[in-house]
């Protein structure tokens, strides 16, 4: 009697212990791109949108940049010749001005003027 106890507690034991746990996915970050033309570049993993390019992710907005590219290995974002970007629905920048280049990485809250 006393060993069949003993071996229901480590049936149950080893129950609770080999139950999977559910990990949450990170949600891949939201990122639309409207642009005149598209050059993708498989090799280096670039693409390269041109004219009247808008950007819009979860955090950043960009209207109407000469060129943007975005980098699919390090989910950096470059964009030229902008007219206008927001941050968290925010106008930052309107017009043209001595800053040429905007530089943000997919998932981060910081945008970096060059």
């Amino acid at each position: 009697m006393r060993n069949l106890l003993v071996i229901i507690f480590l049936a149950m034991g080893s129950i609770c212990f080999g139950q999977e746990t559910k990990t949450e996915e990170k949600e891949k970050p939201l990122v639309e791109f409207e642009a005149d033309s598209v050059t993708l570049d498989s090799d280096l993993k670039l693409n390269t949108y041109s004219g009247n390019v808008n950007l819009k992710t979860d955090l950043l907005t960009i209207k109407n940049a000469e060129r943007i590219i975005y980098d699919n290995i390090t989910k950096q974002i470059i964009a030229t010749g902008y007219e206008e970007f927001s941050i968290d629905g925010e106008i930052q920048f309107s017009g043209k001005g001595k800053m040429k280049r905007l530089r943000y990485t997919l998932g981060e809250s910081i945008a970096y003027l060059e």
